[in-house]
């Protein structure tokens, strides 16, 4: 018994382990290129060696990807057995440990057309039979669970939303549609601008559909009756907001990148009035005067997608998160480099970034943390808390110490932010991904939230 053991644990890593090897590498590589990503998928690899003291380690690893709303998942899950050989031939236990990957997320902005029925979602999958439970801390548990007082469906998935900073009754949702049948960068992907006016009696009332001309809505932004709007196609979009009408109307459309570059996220100058900011699909980071309409300064601080921006209060800097997770900050004035996180700071992409007065500044990420970082010290996070889901806006609510944050597959939270980060309210009512929410500063109690394949739009109180 003992010698057969032996020759097949000697077989073992030639005949099997690298060849599955080889085909666990070129599936990761090469799979989002035939289509892997649209089911769930997991390759399962094992190792063994016994060394000469018949000490030896087995290891079981497993790689899931799963087709997403907007790229590649891969969860690595490894264990390792420590065993010995024991003189009657039988394996013996000695440790065993279980590690876990950090998250990572590999974006392919491959935004998937919803299909003909909805399916249930898992966290990162449109149609996924391996589910992955939510995590829950104990503020979560402890938060109220807050339903919708009023809900619509749109048309195609609802991407990003906000109330007029002058009309808190006026929503506008912007959309995002892939025709992965499509041979045009016309055609493939394509968004609408949706106005809605929501009463505490009627709830919410649509009040007119815009198509966007030059690709699918991935950001919006107020600024008075301004409506800045980031699209897909390399552009961005100004809209003009007439109240009283109930009426959104094209001004112009600026081609400021290249159409194959998306632009992902956008913010107005808290100081320049004509001035935004703006993230790139490329990893760059523009500044553009709408004065002038062209681009004042661009930089490329990240290696892979540049997924939000945020001005310092005082708009001598601006802050971005990448795909690479990274968080950078630039002095906009010197154009140098002042902030740079260690790369082991997030666990996957940084998302989302709110700077607060008095130097903090809070960050989003992929791996489902909220960070806060106090940046008149070193460059280390001061707090952090697990919000159980990947954390793409937020929002400082004009009350005092509050935050809303939407948290993609878990939904939106409210936290209090005095002593430590505490989660008072969540809804999740969402059947997708939430990558909008926002309240309205003269209504602080209301809340917009959307559900992206599932194409919802709620309103909720909190």
């Amino acid at each position: 018994m003992l010698g057969l053991y032996r020759f097949v644990r000697s077989c073992i890593p030639v005949a099997i382990c690298y060849p599955l090897a080889a085909t666990l590498l070129f599936i990761m590589v090469l799979g989002p290129f035939y289509g892997y990503n649209d089911v769930c998928n997991t390759t399962s690899f094992l190792i063994t060696s016994v060394g000469v003291d018949g000490v030896g380690w087995v290891g079981w690893g497993g790689v899931r990807w799963s087709g997403v709303e907007w790229g590649l998942w891969i969860n690595i899950l490894v264990h390792v057995f420590l065993f010995r050989l024991g003189e009657d031939g039988r394996l013996v236990s000695v440790h065993t440990k279980h590690t876990q990957h950090a998250r990572m997320r590999r974006m392919h902005l491959r935004l998937h057309p919803p299909k003909q029925a909805f399916e249930p979602q898992t966290p990162y999958a449109k149609s996924s039979p391996c589910p992955a439970p939510r995590i829950m801390s104990s503020s979560l548990e402890a938060s109220r669970l807050i339903p919708s007082t009023s809900t619509v469906f749109t048309a195609t998935p609802p991407a990003c939303l906000q109330f007029s900073p002058l009309d808190p009754s006026l929503l506008v949702v912007g959309t995002y549609l892939l025709d992965e049948t499509a041979t045009t960068l016309e055609t493939k992907k394509t968004g609408t601008l949706e106005l809605y006016r929501h009463s505490l009696a009627g709830g919410l009332t649509h009040l007119q559909s815009i198509p966007t001309a030059h690709g699918a809505v991935l950001d919006l932004k107020f600024h008075g009756r301004i409506l800045a709007v980031a699209l897909s196609r390399g552009a961005i979009a100004m809209y003009s907001l007439a109240e009283e009408e109930g009426r959104i109307a094209h001004v112009e459309t600026l081609q400021l990148f290249s159409e194959e570059v998306l632009v992902l996220s956008l913010n107005f100058s808290p100081t320049e009035e004509r001035v935004l900011a703006c993230t790139l699909s490329d990893g760059g980071v523009a500044v553009v005067d709408l004065e002038v309409r062209t681009v004042r300064d661009s930089y490329t601080p990240h290696t892979l997608e540049a997924w939000t921006c945020e001005f310092s209060p005082d708009g001598k800097r601006l802050y971005s998160g990448g795909d690479d997770s990274m968080f950078i900050g630039q002095d906009l004035d010197a154009g140098t480099e002042v902030v740079r996180s260690r790369r082991s700071a997030h666990g996957a992409g940084v998302t989302a970034i709110l700077a607060l007065d008095g130097g903090e500044v809070l960050t989003g990420s992929y791996d489902e943390m909220l960070r806060v970082w106090d940046l008149r010290e070193r460059m280390q996070a001061v707090d952090e808390t697990d919000l159980g889901g990947g954390v793409w806006r937020l929002q400082e609510i004009e009350r005092p110490g509050k935050l809303l944050a939407s948290c993609m597959h878990a939904g939106s939270r409210v936290m209090n932010m005095g002593k430590g980060l505490e989660v008072v309210a969540r809804w999740e009512e969402n059947e997708s991904m939430n990558y909008g929410s926002h309240v309205h500063a003269g209504a602080p109690n209301v809340v917009a939230s959307c559900s992206f394949y599932d194409k919802r739009v709620c309103i909720w109180s909190i």
